[in-house]
């Protein structure tokens, strides 16, 4: 599976770039299937989360070994809750040791976060290779 929510457009489901897509769906190939190596070819996916003191979330990534970037844009489409199980937009920065930390102002002691969990959510985390990060949740709470 090749992740295209950062091509994608609100009106319609399919994304208009059909080489972009194409060569996702290739160098996936050619890496996973044909085992060539030097492909970047999975993007960045959840891994694990850390909750920290000051109130912030730290979240790691597989397939960033080279980094994280937003491409000089601020980070968007991160939210975060608390035991409340309310989400709030959340702020987000990435760290020299490659992970993203997060909070809220309305959230004091964080226990979840989700990234591009919506329709239509501006998506601007990607690894170094350009592709763009797999949105994802951390809670299982029914909604």
């Amino acid at each position: 599976m090749v992740v295209t929510a950062d091509i994608g457009n609100c009106e319609c489901i399919h994304p208009a770039p059909k080489k972009t897509v194409g060569r996702r769906l290739a160098y996936w190939a050619l890496g996973e299937t044909y085992g060539i190596e030097g492909i970047a070819y999975q993007s960045p996916v959840y891994r694990s989360m850390e909750t920290r003191n000051e109130g912030k979330i730290n979240l790691s990534f597989d397939h960033a070994s080279n980094g994280l970037t937003s491409f000089r844009k601020p980070l968007a489409g991160f939210e975060i809750a608390g035991e409340d199980r309310v989400f709030y937009p959340a702020q987000a920065v990435i760290n020299r040791d490659k992970t993203v930390s997060i909070w809220s102002e309305d959230v004091s002691k964080p226990v979840a976060a989700r990234y591009a969990f919506g329709d239509c959510v501006d998506r601007t985390l990607f690894n170094i290779a350009g592709l763009p990060a797999s949105p994802f949740r951390t809670d299982n709470w029914a909604e």
